[in-house]
């Protein structure tokens, strides 16, 4: 639901244990979809998430 707070775990395909976002904000809903933004994100998973986006990108 829009204006939700949740934590999120990502499993991205690195084999390591889940990326965790430890806050994140539903700010958008539509069919099979939805947008979050990352409020609270530690900052060693954020260098991880930062580098797969990079590599993804490529």
């Amino acid at each position: 639901m829009e204006g939700s707070y949740l934590t999120v775990r990502l499993l991205l395909p690195d084999n390591a244990p889940a990326l965790v976002i430890d806050l994140a904000a539903v700010r958008w809903v539509r069919t099979h979809y939805f947008g979050l933004e990352f409020l609270r994100l530690p900052a060693l998973e954020r260098h991880r998430l930062e580098q797969f986006l990079t590599a993804y990108r490529r």
